[in-house]
């Protein structure tokens, strides 16, 4: 047993001094009537961001679309998801109305990560666009991986 809580004291030792983040790849699709991906995704940032050790890391959103009568920003029902119904602190939350494409999500992300000095960047995305986004992320940096 001792051995066991060695190991758990020796990972959270491990665990970078700097922050890093969770970004939050994608969009709502207009396209159908029910998409809840995103909000699949949102859940596991915070599931995630929760489950992490401290410095807690950032959360990340960048995407510009606009959805519904409204033209509501994904960007603030992300954040509002995050800091009302997961309840994460808004100093935790940074969203910016960057990008329309994986690419343009990737190359903020690396501005975010030097503004911030972020360690690593995890970033949560759907199957499908994941070879991709990693091939991005390998591109433009060199702390990421895909989740």
């Amino acid at each position: 047993m001792d051995s066991v809580f060695s190991k758990e004291q020796k990972e959270i030792q491990d665990w970078p001094e700097q922050p890093s983040g969770i970004l939050i790849m994608g969009k709502r699709q207009g396209t159908k009537k029910a998409n809840t991906q995103l909000w699949g995704r949102v859940a596991m940032a915070a599931a995630l961001w929760y489950s992490a050790p401290q410095p807690k890391p950032y959360l990340l959103f960048v995407a510009v679309d606009t959805h519904g009568r409204r033209r509501v920003p994904d960007a603030s029902i992300v954040k509002q998801m995050l800091t009302q119904k997961f309840e994460i602190p808004g100093d935790f939350v940074v969203v910016r109305r960057r990008s329309n494409c994986t690419l343009l999500e990737v190359r903020t992300a690396r501005v975010l990560s030097r503004v911030y000095r972020l360690a690593h960047i995890f970033a949560v995305t759907h199957l499908y666009h994941a070879p991709r986004t990693q091939c991005y992320l390998n591109e433009v940096l060199h702390n990421a991986s895909v989740i």
